[in-house]
Parts: structure tokens; C-alpha cells; sequence
């Protein structure tokens, strides 16, 4: 809990920014066609391509989530 305060506090002046950011952004995430940018036939290898690259990206990340260095 100490941990999540301390992050909380240490985000000052930044949370509202964020937080407008996050709604703008699913926002436009809501109000776009995806059937114009993903073919329906092409769902499925893309879905797997994006867990490959996360997967992928976490292999070659040794950071902590959120952590500076590296």
C-alpha cells in the first residue's frame, strides 16, 4: 500500500493529464472503424503477431514495469 502512495504522490500534477489523455485516446479508439484497418480474414495472425511482440518485448526488457534504467 506504502508503494501505491508513494507512486500516487509521486505523480503529482501529472494524474489529470493522464487520466484526459486516457479518455481522449479510448475515445478515438471507440469511434474508429477497425474493420477498415484489420480485414476480418487477417484478425486471428494479427492478434498472435501483437503477443509475439509483447512476448518478444518482455524477453528483451530487463527493467521492472514502469522502472527507469536498463
Amino acid at each position: 500500500m506504502n508503494r501505491i502512495l508513494g507512486t500516487l504522490r509521486a505523480t503529482k500534477g501529472w494524474r489529470t493529464l493522464a487520466v484526459s489523455l486516457a479518455i481522449s485516446v479510448a475515445g478515438a479508439l471507440q469511434s474508429t472503424d477497425w474493420t477498415t484497418l484489420v480485414p476480418e480474414d487477417r484478425v486471428g495472425p494479427v492478434m498472435v503477431g501483437i503477443g509475439v511482440l509483447m512476448a518478444v518485448l518482455r524477453v528483451v526488457t530487463d527493467g521492472p514495469v514502469g522502472g527507469k534504467g536498463g
